[in-house]
């Protein structure tokens, strides 16, 4: 392929003219700029944080760039810019801000309590700038068209160069390599959403709650039934057995003859059942 001494100056430099030239270097910019500036994917990064397309995002950074390549300090002396208050004698950011509108970027950045010298204060500014006094760049950089067609309204709107179509040219040769290196970021992966099934219910309990459980009963009652059914035995002369004795000390001796098992007492049974009744005369149970 044989190239021209302009065609290489375009490819090399990135010098844009407009018309024959302009689609030429578009063209040629492709194969040669491999890599976006990487203030460009700075302020791409920051747009799409704020909520725009990408495409919108990589047509505000690639024709900022050709203005100012993102630079946002003062611009120098310059006898075809009117001076502001950021600069007196010339330009001033990344837009090129001149006369009122470095007031208008100062008063901005003094509201939000942002540093005005900052890149992510300016391009907050041209953000607000759009919103509030370019609609039609406005709509362009938050619509679903690509980059290439959204700067041709952003330079024309809200940038508004002497020469458009050099400006226009030079800012879409910078976009297949700023979209290309923020291609290699994929965007984030929402978490997947996990849905639980619901608890399971309890039966409602039936029937009456009892006032107290069973066992508190038992242990406020057994030592008065206990004291009762003691009494009425010893009455009649029947010894019960008090607290346990502690064992024996253990001593070996010589195997005894096994002692005879005294025979157990007879009870009448008339003394019995009245025993019986009188302890259930006591706790109140009728027979």
């Amino acid at each position: 392929m044989m190239l021209s001494a302009t065609a290489i100056l375009v490819a090399t430099t990135g010098a844009a003219a407009s018309g024959f030239m302009g689609g030429l270097y578009n063209a040629l910019t492709g194969s040669f700029r491999l890599t976006a500036p990487a203030v460009q994917v700075t302020a791409a990064h920051y747009l799409i944080g704020k909520g725009l397309p990408s495409e919108g995002a990589i047509a505000i950074a690639c024709v900022l760039y050709c203005e100012s390549e993102l630079n946002p300090g003062s611009q120098g002396v310059q006898a075809t810019e009117r001076g502001g208050a950021l600069n007196a004698r010339g330009a001033f950011g990344i837009a090129s801000w001149n006369g009122p509108r470095q007031g208008h970027l100062a008063a901005f950045a003094a509201r939000k309590g942002m540093d005005v010298n900052l890149l992510t204060t300016q391009l907050y500014f041209v953000l607000n700038e759009c919103a509030n006094s370019y609609p039609l760049s406005w709509n362009a950089i938050r619509s679903a068209a690509a980059a290439e067609t959204i700067i041709e309204t952003f330079v024309a709107d809200y940038e508004n160069p002497k020469d458009h179509q050099a400006e226009i040219d030079k800012a879409k040769g910078f976009v297949p390599a700023l979209r290309a290196e923020l291609a290699k970021i994929p965007p984030p992966v929402a978490p997947p959403v996990v849905i639980s099934a619901p608890p399971v219910q309890s039966a409602p309990q039936t029937g009456p709650t009892p006032m107290f459980p069973i066992a508190t009963l038992i242990q406020i009652f057994a030592p008065i039934v206990e004291s009762i059914v003691t009494g009425v035995l010893n009455a009649h002369g029947i010894k019960t057995p008090g607290a346990a004795a502690p064992p024996p000390p253990i001593v070996v001796a010589p195997p005894a003859a096994p002692a005879a098992t005294p025979a157990a007492p007879a009870i009448d049974p008339a003394a019995l059942e009245a025993i019986i009744t009188q302890i259930l005369s006591k706790l109140n149970v009728k027979t």
